[in-house]
């Protein structure tokens, strides 16, 4: 949405919208689909272990964030960024203020239920921000042959990239103890939390990046976001650094005793904070010149990384070698982007 909307036409850009919406949709509504009907049989083979009602609140958040979150990418590549920001600060917020709210009443099943409340106030955000707008564009544009192909390696990049991001902690899960599973849960989310704060930073100045690019070539765009990479460098590197070294006070105050163990997957999961612009500037820059596959390459290299690495670091080290595993994926997936993309600039056709 955010690198070819904004290169269309003016006027082709709602009906464009309007198509992609309707076939991503579609596709991620069937794949929701099929995880709720997976979550159902669980539930009705073993209730106790998997409540009805948890699926049931679960899989309408699902549901709700599918349609939430193509409107809502539909606003931010017809040049609306301010619902696209706002999204996850809003979700967030009402979770957090209806779990409190029910969980009291309700016990569990109430803090669940603040999943497919927040949900749909993210929901609603799109219909306002962009669900006016594609419902008058009228009929849908068809989208062209290399923008599918596209949107087919960005989807195939983004899951290899979930599995070094994620993958850990089910890992410790299964080859360690409900404590050292918490602490990488916790310093893996801080991290990752990080990371992709600074990737939404730089995907909000894509559609204009690609704006411009189409008036003047993309050197200057490209310039602009290196100088931004580099200025957000300069912050988070130290930022990281000061965090690593007070890992067990920020732990003891903002998380308590229960979370001592964290201390050291925390201070190497800051400085996954400290990679983060650099991967974020490359990703992006990949996206501008259409060179998904380096994207690929680079999130497989990093993925392999991460199926080589994490039993014996989880073995070793527990938390911290989860997310030493972690950090090592991403680092390693930027190391092998920028490789690629040095190499050849060669796009997709337009």
């Amino acid at each position: 949405m955010a690198r070819f909307l904004p290169a269309a036409p003016p006027a082709e850009r709602p009906r464009l919208a309007r198509g992609l919406a309707v076939r991503l949709g579609l596709v991620r509504l069937a794949w929701a689909g099929l995880l709720a009907l997976a979550a159902a049989v669980a539930s009705a083979v073993d209730p106790d272990a998997v409540p009805p009602a948890t699926v049931a609140l679960s899989s309408l958040a699902l549901l709700c964030s599918v349609v939430a979150t193509v409107l809502l990418q539909a606003s931010l590549g017809l040049g609306r960024a301010g619902p696209w920001v706002a999204r996850y600060p809003l979700e967030n917020f009402v979770i957090v203020v209806a779990a409190l709210a029910l969980e009291p009443a309700l016990g569990p099943t109430g803090a669940v239920a603040a999943l497919p409340i927040a949900t749909a106030a993210s929901l609603l955000l799109g219909l306002v921000a962009a669900g006016g707008e594609l419902g008058r564009a009228g009929a849908s544009a068809s989208a062209p042959a290399p923008m599918l192909r596209f949107a087919r390696l960005q989807a195939a990049a983004g899951a290899l990239t979930q599995l070094g991001l994620r993958g850990a902690i089910p890992v410790v899960a299964l080859l360690g103890t409900a404590a050292e599973t918490a602490d990488a849960a916790l310093a893996i989310g801080v991290g990752v939390a990080g990371l992709f704060g600074f990737l939404q930073l730089f995907v909000v100045l894509l559609p204009g990046a690609v704006r411009a690019a189409a008036r003047a070539g993309t050197a200057g765009p490209e310039r602009q976001l290196g100088r931004l990479a580099a200025r957000c460098t300069l912050v988070a590197m130290p930022v990281a650094a000061v965090l690593a070294a007070t890992a067990e006070p920020i732990v003891a105050t903002v998380f308590g005793p229960a979370y001592a163990g964290a201390a050291d997957a925390l201070r190497i999961a800051f400085a996954v904070v400290a990679v983060a612009p650099l991967w974020s500037w490359l990703s992006q820059l990949a996206v501008l010149r259409l060179r998904p596959e380096a994207q690929v390459r680079a999130a497989a290299a990093g993925a392999a990384a991460f199926c080589l690495l994490v039993a014996p670091a989880v073995t070793a080290a527990g938390a911290a070698g989860a997310a030493a595993v972690t950090l090592a994926s991403i680092s390693i997936s930027a190391f092998v982007l920028a490789l690629v993309l040095a190499a050849g600039r060669r796009p997709l056709p337009a």
